[in-house]
């Protein structure tokens, strides 16, 4: 992922911040300044509709269930300092959400692509619960993240699937794919490949989704599809993963 200048800038901080803070020394910067490029792009202001702030663009819900005050809430929308404290807290947070689901599904820490499953957590817990102990007790053995992504996406192209028996799932089925490719881009290390687990969709005959999804996870990498290519690039994305 590209990293801007102004949130390269932030690294010094960041790194003064991770010290002072019990649970934070050892989260890699690069997953953290990725993180902060995909949710404000460096921007402490920034909002969304959803009413999630600051530069970890941290939810409402979520600086509920950790007790914060409405004070401590919105000093993330305050000063540099603060919003990196409040994002880091909610990633700590959600680091041990993500390793209790993984133990559930006989996996750990040393997991590939295991910061992909801590962004996850951000991004829909419905998503992580679905990728670790529903595949573990449909598939077994969790091997990486892009295995159990892989399977999610299948289970996205599927009505009456896992998602659907979950409350909201149905409603979140069509966004699958932009969500488990945030989470591969933001939790992977350098540039990413199209994932290759779009490639799931490429024999379900589901031309839309698989568009969709194409166009979705490309221009989460910072590439806009020129108009009109669309069509192509999902040729080229196809023929590729049924290369490899």
């Amino acid at each position: 992922m590209h990293l801007s200048q102004r949130v390269l800038a932030l690294q010094p901080e960041l790194q003064k911040v991770k010290a002072s803070m019990v649970g934070a020394s050892d989260l890699p910067d690069w997953f953290l300044l990725q993180w902060i490029q995909k949710e404000s792009g460096g921007n402490i202001h920034s909002h969304t509709k959803l009413g999630e702030l600051g530069l970890f663009q941290v939810h409402p819900d979520s600086a509920a269930d950790m007790g914060w005050s409405h004070e401590k809430f919105r000093s993330g929308d305050e000063n540099i300092e603060a919003s990196l404290r409040t994002g880091l807290e909610m990633v700590i947070r959600l680091r041990h959400i993500t390793d209790s689901k993984l133990r559930a599904a006989g996996a750990s820490s040393s997991i590939t692509g295991y910061w992909c499953f801590v962004r996850l957590a951000h991004g829909l817990p419905l998503l992580l619960t679905a990728c670790t102990t529903h595949y573990r007790s449909v598939k077994g053995h969790l091997v990486s993240f892009a295995d159990s992504a892989a399977f999610c996406m299948q289970m996205a192209s599927q009505e009456h699937s896992f998602l659907d028996r979950r409350p909201h799932g149905a409603d979140w089925r069509h966004a699958t794919p932009r969500i488990l490719a945030n989470a591969e881009v933001t939790g992977t290390q350098g540039n990413v490949v199209l994932p290759k687990h779009i490639g799931t969709f490429a024999h379900t005959g589901n031309e839309s989704i698989i568009k969709d999804a194409v166009s979705r996870l490309t221009s989460v990498q910072g590439e806009a599809i020129p108009e009109g290519r669309a069509e192509e690039l999902t040729a080229a994305a196809i023929k590729h993963l049924e290369a490899v």
